[in-house]
């Protein structure tokens, strides 16, 4: 019963039906567990959040796995689409902080207490 409020399920449902070659997926603000088994996909980068990854970003081959605002301003990525999964509630920081710069977001969509926004590659 508390799956919609609390599982990650249905946005990396989405997520895995929405992915295509050369995408990324990216979390913003927080980390989904599930996330990469429902997508079928790793987390590619993880954007304003350590919490229990705190001890990964130490190491120099996981660090670019971790960022900041500065990565949503350097998009769009060359070679795909960049798949963002945020709490609904960063939603409006995120877009303004991707607002101004040359990506743009193609979609975004709610499952619960999630947004799953895909920003377009770049041309």
């Amino acid at each position: 019963l508390a799956a919609p409020l609390a599982s990650g399920r249905a946005v990396a449902r989405a997520a895995r039906a929405d992915l295509r070659p050369g995408d990324a997926l990216w979390t913003y603000g927080t980390y989904v567990h599930g996330l990469p088994f429902y997508a079928r996909h790793p987390v590619d980068k993880i954007l304003n959040f350590t919490g229990e990854f705190r001890y990964a970003k130490r190491f120099p081959d996981q660090a670019a796995r971790f960022g900041d605002d500065s990565d949503v301003r350097r998009l769009p990525r060359k070679g795909g689409r960049t798949l963002v999964v945020l709490h609904t509630g960063e939603y409006p920081h995120f877009s303004e902080t991707l607002r101004g710069g040359p990506a743009s977001v193609l979609s975004s969509r709610r499952f619960g207490p999630w947004t799953l926004a895909v920003v377009r590659a770049a041309r």
